[in-house]
């Protein structure tokens, strides 16, 4: 390979452009020994030849013959290897570039001299067949393949072959339609299609064409060409052979593709000649079967012969349909008629493809629509879609106009029917495509034929798709063009009635309204002067249609009002009728209408009914002439009326009417009815007495209906038309003229009830109705007619409840008419027999419906009597003034029951007279009543009913006087009412009268809740039923209970402060509750103890309260509740600010704990110990009696048996020492008790008996008793955290609260407890301590400290200074105020700002500034002294303490001046920080190390300094040796030693001690002044924590300790 390498190189040095002979012969001679040489070499340099060949413009034909002869003998005779064999192949074709002539000749020269060529000598000669130049070989070519067709036998010499021939027929076709001769080609064009055939022929007869082979496809691919090469005779001749021999090609298996294109291409290439010929005729038969067979095959996407198959199978099917549409028509028809399904499908599909191709006579069409209709008729869902596919088609081509076309469009209109399960959406979705094929006309048409709404809503949608795409193309609309065909086109009048009548209900379907509003409007001309529409309605529709289309689409079915909808269509039609103004169309559209009302039924189409009427009333409504208007309302009149609907709807139509022609109607309705009581003119004499009676009845009701309707109609300026109806109604019953009957008596009366509410609803604006009084007398009359024995029909409940209506009626009734009015309803009423005897003499089963009517007459009268009573004011107030004292209770409970029946009338005045009586009767006789459960049960019962606020309001005091006067038995009723108010439990629940149900939270109050609130709520609004009320719910809270579990909690108690809660919300309470003030807190502080004392579930809901605002409901428990109770009771007394310091001080949360309740209690009424301006508790808001008064109501229990009450009050005891007055009352010891109590094991009680201590303290004259207490009270400093808080707290008010040398020595007595406290690990006992320090040391500075009391001060500055590096804030604050009185007591002024701001200020700089005024001080020994203190902290087992004490002895050793502390003193220092470089902590670790660091540094820098002094000044050595002592207990060496040398020697030793190790002193100390500097934080920087992140466990040590340093 190198060596070839090497040559190939050389070769391409050498190689000379110009010669390219020369250049060629190495190469050459190369090929010829490739027997001698690698493959690879071989297909190096053959590759390399090609590349040269291909770059040379021209070589000659001497070098190109060698290179062929060279590349052919290479091929013949070496045997080369494929990849060669490939290379030497594409060297021929690079050569035949320049000379494809001699390729070829040598080619046909090759195959004279040997028996087989190689195949790729053959695919050579193909490529080169298409080169120019070589078209005089193609005679000669084809000549050898012919030889060679006969000698093939390898599957590589037949695929050769076949490329070469496909070349020569490719060659051979595009040279005759380039119209070459004879002599270009060099072959007779007679000798093309006698070779082309002999090569099919050869083909099929020589080669095994009978497997699936490629030989076989290869070979079917290129006959194609072939056909076209063979002269149409002769190709009609082969087309039965070729036919068969492709039929058994398919059977044997080849691929479908190659067969489908063969016969395809035989088919174009007949069909060229434009006929078929016999032959082909005769196999339609077998290739239709062939071919739909191909079509049938499935189609992938992916696959192309897949694609192309089916598409060559439909070309082929479209070439026949072309040749032979008859005979092809009548095989589809055939196949569209067989059994199998699938064979049809096929069929439908092709057919449909082909259809277009078929010429279409009458009689084609005949024979499809009959074949079409029976599939249609069969209905097979797998045949469905496709048949509507081939349906389509025939829509296309104008069958849809046919004969039987309207059959195939009911099947469309089935197939399209909105929500059939029976089709599916494809189907359906095909359907309405396909009825876009019909014409607009017979769409209409179709319409306004009765069809189902699902089948209405797709055919609507596609009429209107029609009729705007016509409009987009500049056609007119359907209705522009109706008069010129108005016979066979729906008329216009019925158009719009019938979509006005679809638009009626428009959710049907979805979209009912919205699809026939549009269709109406895109029907219409906007701008048409045509006879049959009018220009002004266009305009009309325009504005109107779109809008009622846009209220359709903002709203749905669920929100719709119907009624509005169908008030806007009818205002729709008139607009309509006024826009078209033409009587004789308005009469064309009510003869349809009445055609649509007869062809309705009521039971199906009711609505749809009335709403026809109605338009017939807005349409006469429109009308201007007074004859037409008459002549229909006489003909509705006379429409048979077999239902009472039917009667309603025509009243409906008249009422209309009426409010445009009133008078024209009034006159219509009084000449039918003086036709109808006329005995010579009425038809109904004619009739049987049965059908007499009930023709009347019908015609009779038809007139009151229609008077009721106009009156409802006209509403406005109605007076005298309703004086006229009034008239009107009376005679036609007076002048009946048949049989006045009970039915006939009640069926007037029925009507005229209706007609005289509806007048007296009405606005009469004063009119004096002339017929009231005649009409009121005529009522009167019939009651008087009815038996005085019994009561059999309802005339006289119907008589009174028409006079009640014309009441309302102008002119009022006068003295005389209302006494006789009375008269007559009390005899013909009260003056029946008792109940029970009338229903004695009726039947058993009529008794109950007498008892029935009997009360509801009784019902009517007392509301006529209510009626009545309106007009007078004075009634019921001199009613009960007169006769209140005379009724016995009984009488009175009855009375007052009786009375409430009127609280819910729905006329205001009767409701508050009613409300009125009650109250006044509770008022006067409240204690005298009887029934008082019945009472206050139906008063509850009342107030559910949404009353008048004034009703509701006398209702409401009714049962507060009630309440008052029954204290004993209302209260009981009310709390019993089951928990949570808003409803009772649920029967079967467990939950009873004495138990509270659990109920999960309802953020909503339901209106029983707030009845019970309304109710507890009055009964704050009198005093002296607040007082009554109060005495009861304290005996109950107050009653003795036991620990239960929350299943058994009482009732009555939670139910006490629900009531309290509501009862002392209002203002008016006030001074009832400071009356029970003390004796009520406690009262319920017990009752709250002892509820979360039960552990009571939070979803046990017991009372729902309204804030403040109105805008949240609150949901309480029962504990919730108490609290809620005690701010209710707090704010009714005024003590606004004590529930405020309780909301900001946790104390109902303190409250609500069963371990902090005393808490609670004392943050209830505790004082700030500073004077402040906000709010506190009830010692500072309260005035000193009601206190005395709690303490007068403590005292009892202090020493109770029950816990909770004990706890309860000590806690209120202790608290109320802090006032003045109650500590300093005469007599008492307090003292005493808390000594006792701090000595009980029970921590809560040694709590507060140190609070009581140190409340008792404040007051003068108790110091110096209690100053001795401080031993005692320091024992409990090691106490639990409350405990020791309290103490110190006690130790603060001791101290702070004497003087002198009693206030100093009790600080040094304490100072050595109280010192460690400052650093304590609780951080409330932290806080406290520090707090109660900066007190003392204000106070003790005040008296001058001398020195022992100095010391001890001193003693407090590092503990301070520690603490205040805490990261916890509010031990920083108190540590700043501590240090800031420190500072001021020994006057370092300099450190108030820092101490005032610690918060502000970096605790760092705190302690530089302390230390450098400390250090400035020039007392080494105080120095001392506080850095030895400062030593304990180190070994504190908290990090935060030790990281503190390291940053103070570092602040402070660096403001000392190194040079002049002892050795002793400084390497003490070191050691003691040296232990903690092995501290766990690894930040300790380090701010240990630097702190050591920078010790040794100054130190180091200071005696170097000084031994640079003793070298240039050695005479004041002295200067060197004066040093100060920081620690006493340390004796220095150079009291023993003196001499400087030594001193040297020592200052050497350290410095190589700390620089051994460094190369440049110079250097490092410049380093170190960068990185040595102190640090700003007690945290290691980043960079500081790196050497330590190897190590895990010092890096988890880090980690914790940083964790705990940043809580």
């Amino acid at each position: 390979m190198e060596k070839m390498q090497e040559y190939m190189n050389v070769s391409e040095e050498k190689w000379n452009p110009n010669n390219s002979g020369k250049n060629f012969e190495s190469f050459l001679e190369a090929i010829q020994k490739a027997s001698e040489q690698l493959p690879d070499t071989t297909s190096q340099i053959l590759s390399f030849l090609e590349r040269k060949i291909l770059s040379c413009k021209r070589i000659s034909s001497f070098t190109s013959l060698n290179i062929i002869e060279t590349i052919t003998n290479y091929l013949l005779n070496m045997n080369p290897e494929k990849e060669q064999e490939e290379k030497a192949v594409a060297v021929l074709l690079a050569i035949g570039i320049h000379s494809p002539k001699m390729v070829i000749s040598i080619f046909l020269d090759q195959i004279n001299t040997q028996s087989q060529p190689l195949p790729s000598l053959l695919r050579t000669v193909a490529k080169l067949l298409h080169y120019q130049g070589v078209a005089s070989y193609l005679g000669a070519t084809w000549n050898c393949v012919l030889r060679l067709l006969r000698k093939a036998s390898t599957e590589e010499e037949k695929l050769g072959l076949c490329n070469l021939i496909n070349a020569l027929a490719v060659s051979v076709l595009k040279h005759i339609d380039l119209g070459s001769d004879e002599e270009t080609m060099g072959i007779k064009k007679e000798l093309v299609s006698f070779k082309a055939c002999l090569t099919i022929r050869v083909l099929f007869n020589r080669w095994s064409l009978n497997t699936t082979d490629k030989v076989t496809e290869s070979t079917l691919s290129i006959l194609g060409d072939l056909f076209f090469l063979i002269s149409p005779p002769k190709l009609k001749c082969q087309v039965c052979w070729l036919i068969r021999r492709l039929l058994n090609l398919s059977k044997a298996g080849v691929k479908p593709f190659y067969i489908t294109q063969c016969l395809c291409q035989l088919l174009e290439a007949v069909a060229a000649s434009g006929s078929g010929g016999k032959n082909l005729e005769s196999k339609l038969d077998d290739l239709v079967v062939l071919l739909s067979w191909q079509v049938t095959l499935k189609v992938v996407d992916t696959d192309s012969q897949s694609v192309q198959n089916q598409k060559m199978a439909l070309k082929s099917f479209h070439m026949m349909t072309r040749l032979y549409h008859q005979q092809m028509a009548k095989l589809f028809l055939k196949s569209m008629e067989c059994k199998d399904e699938q064979k049809v499908i096929t069929t439908l599909n092709i057919f449909r493809d082909v259809f277009q191709e078929v010429p279409q006579t009458m009689e084609l069409k005949n024979d499809v629509m009959q074949t079409t209709l029976n599939l249609i008729k069969e209905d097979s869902k797998v045949v469905r879609l496709p048949l509507l596919h081939f349906i389509e088609k025939l829509g296309v081509c104008n069958y849809f106009t046919l004969q039987q076309g309207d059959i195939i469009i009911n099947h469309l209109i089935n197939l399209s029917q909105i929500g059939s399960t029976t089709v599916d959406e494809e189907t359906r979705d095909l359907s309405i495509n396909i009825l876009h094929l019909v014409s607009l006309p017979k769409l209409i048409y179709l319409l306004c034929q009765p069809m189902t709404p699902m089948a209405f809503v797709p055919l609507c949608k596609t009429a209107t798709d029609i009729a705007m795409k016509a409009q987009t193309m500049g056609q007119p609309p359907y209705l522009s063009s109706y008069h010129l065909n108005p016979i066979n086109n729906p008329s216009p009048q019925l158009i719009f009635a019938n979509l006005l009548l679809s638009s009626l209900m428009p959710y049907k379907a979805k979209e009912f309204g919205k699809i026939s509003l549009l269709l109406l409007y895109v029907l219409h001309p906007l701008s048409s002067l045509h006879p049959v529409i009018h220009y002004k309605l266009g305009q009309v529709w325009m504005r109107n249609i779109p809008y009622m289309i846009q209220i359709l689409e903002k709203h749905t079915e669920e929100e719709f009002v119907q009624e509005n909808w169908e008030k806007r269509l009818l205002l729709f039609s008139h607009n309509t009728m006024v826009a078209i103004d033409d009587d004789s169309w308005m009469k064309e559209l009510i003869k349809v209408v009445f055609e649509k009302i007869k062809s309705f039924t009521w039971l199906q189409q009711k609505n749809e009914k009335f709403f026809l009427y109605r338009l017939v009333g807005y349409i006469l409504k429109t009308s201007e002439d007074y004859n037409f208007v008459y002549t229909i309302l006489y003909d509705i009149l006379y429409i048979t009326q077999e239902e009472e609907l039917e009667s309603q709807g025509i009243g409906d139509a008249i009422g209309i009417v009426a409010t445009s022609h009133l008078q024209t109607v009034l006159n219509v309705l009084q000449d039918y009815s003086s036709i109808l009581t006329n005995k010579k003119t009425s038809l109904l004499l004619k009739l049987s007495k049965e059908l007499r009676h009930k023709e009347w009845l019908k015609a009779c009701n038809t007139i009151y209906i229609a008077y009721s309707r106009i009156l409802k109609e006209i509403k406005l300026d109605i007076g005298p038309q309703g004086d006229l109806i009034l008239s009107l109604t009376i005679n036609h019953y007076q002048n009946c003229i048949i049989e006045k009957n009970k039915d006939l008596k009640l069926n007037y009366l029925n009507y005229l009830v209706k007609l005289t509410s509806i007048l007296a609803n009405l606005d009469h604006l004063g009119f004096l109705f002339s017929y009231k009084v005649k009409m009121i007398y005529f009522m009167m009359e019939m009651m008087k007619q009815e038996p005085t024995t019994s009561i059999s029909s309802s005339v006289r409940q119907k008589a009174m409840i028409i006079i009640s209506n014309l009441r309302k009626l102008h002119p009022a009734l006068t003295l005389e008419d209302r006494k006789e009015l009375l008269r007559v309803s009390f005899k013909s009423i009260v003056g029946l027999p008792p109940l029970e005897v009338m229903q004695a003499d009726v039947p058993l089963k009529e008794s109950q419906s007498v008892a029935t009517l009997f009360r509801d007459t009784l019902q009517v009268l007392r509301k006529m009597l209510q009626g009545l009573v309106m007009d007078m004011p004075t009634w019921v107030q001199n009613y009960v003034e007169a006769f209140a004292e005379y009724f016995n209770p009984k009488e009175l409970s009855s009375l007052v029951l009786a009375a409430m029946e009127g609280l819910t009338d729905n006329r205001a005045k009767i409701s508050l007279a009613s409300g009125k009586l009650v109250s006044a009767l509770l008022e006067e006789r409240g204690k005298d009543m009887l029934k008082v459960d019945q009472i206050v049960d139906s008063i509850y019962d009342k107030l559910k009913f949404q009353l008048e606020p004034a009703t509701r309001m006398e209702l409401l005091q009714a049962i507060c006087s009630l309440a008052g006067n029954n204290t004993c038995n209302v209260m009981p009723m009310l709390l019993k009412r089951p928990l949570p108010w808003e409803k009772a439990p649920p029967h079967g629940s467990g939950a009873s009268s004495g138990s509270i149900a659990i109920r999960s939270h309802n953020l909503c109050i339901p209106g029983s809740c707030r009845i019970n609130m309304e109710l507890w709520r009055v009964f704050g609004t009198k005093r002296k039923t607040t007082i009554n009320v109060l005495q009861m719910l304290l005996s109950i809270l107050e009653e003795r209970r036991y620990k239960q579990s929350y299943q058994e909690i009482s009732f009555r108690h939670v139910a006490v402060t629900c009531a309290l809660c509501e009862m002392l919300s209002g203002t008016e309470s006030r001074l009832a509750v400071l009356e029970f003030c003390p004796r009520l807190l406690l009262a319920i502080l017990n009752h709250l103890y002892w509820v979360i004392e039960q552990n009571v579930p939070q979803n046990m809901v017991v009372y729902c309260k309204e804030d403040i605002r109105g805008t949240k409901t609150m949901i309480l428990d029962p504990v919730s509740c108490a609290l809620e109770a005690i701010k209710t009771m707090l704010i009714a007394a005024e003590y606004y600010d004590v529930v405020s310091y309780a909301d900001q001080h946790r104390g109902w949360d303190l409250l609500s704990s069963p371990k902090y309740y005393y808490m609670g209690i004392i943050e209830l009424t505790s004082n700030p110990w500073t004077p402040v301006s906000h709010p506190s508790g009830i010692v500072r808001n309260c005035d000193s009696s009601i206190l005395h008064r709690v303490m007068d109501h403590v005292k009892p229990l202090l020493y109770s048996m029950d816990d909770r009450q004990k706890v309860m009050a000590r806690a209120l005891f202790v608290q109320l020492l802090w006032h003045q007055s109650v500590a300093l009352t005469f007599g008492e010891s307090f003292l005493s008790h808390l000594i006792k109590w701090i000595h009980e094991p029970n921590v809560i009680m040694q709590e507060i008996g140190l609070r009581g201590i140190s409340n008792l303290v404040l007051h003068h004259g108790q110091e110096s008793t209690l100053a001795s207490l401080l031993p005692i009270i320091q024992s409990f400093l090691k106490e639990e955290e409350l405990v020791a808080v309290q103490a110190v707290k006690g130790l603060r008010n001791i101290i702070c609260y004497t003087r002198g040398n009693v206030s100093k020595k009790g600080f040094c007595s304490i100072s050595r407890q109280l010192r460690p406290l400052i650093n304590d690990e609780r951080d409330q006992v932290r806080i406290s301590a520090t707090s109660a320090l900066s007190h003392m040391l204000h106070q003790v500075f005040k008296f001058r400290p001398r020195s022992k009391t100095r010391k001890e001060l001193y003693s407090f500055l590092v503990p301070l200074l520690i603490s205040i590096q805490d990261a916890n804030i509010e031990v920083a604050k108190v540590c700043g105020r501590a240090l800031t009185e420190w500072a001021q007591g020994f006057g370092w002024m300099s450190l108030e700002p820092a101490f005032q701001n610690p918060i502000l200020i970096d605790h760092v700089r705190i302690l530089e500034e302390t230390c450098k005024c400390l250090v400035g001080t020039g007392h080494s020994l105080l120095v001392g002294k506080l850095l030895f203190q400062s030593f304990d902290f180190l070994q504190s087992p908290r990090p935060t303490l030790r990281a503190a004490a390291i940053t103070f002895i570092g602040q402070t050793v660096m403001k000392l001046n190194m040079n002049q502390l002892y050795e002793e003193d400084v390497q003490l220092l070191l050691n003691t920080l040296q232990d903690l470089k092995d501290d766990p902590v690894e930040s300790i670790q380090g701010l240990a190390s630097i702190t050591i660091k920078k010790m040794k540094t100054a130190y180091v820098k200071s005696s170097m300094s000084s031994n640079l002094q003793m070298k240039h000044t050695f005479i004041k050595i002295p200067s060197f040796g004066n040093k100060k002592r920081l620690f006493k207990n340390i004796q220095s060496s150079d009291k023993v030693k003196k001499n400087t040398s030594k001193c040297t020697k020592f200052c050497h030793w350290k410095i190589s001690n700390i620089w051994h190790s460094s190369d440049d002193s110079t250097r490092e100390r410049d380093h170190q002044r960068k990185t040595l500097q102190f640090p700003r934080r007690i945290l290691p920087q980043k960079n500081e924590t790196r050497s330590f992140e190897k190590d895990p466990e010092k890096k988890s040590l880090v980690s914790q300790d940083n964790a705990s340093l940043e809580k």
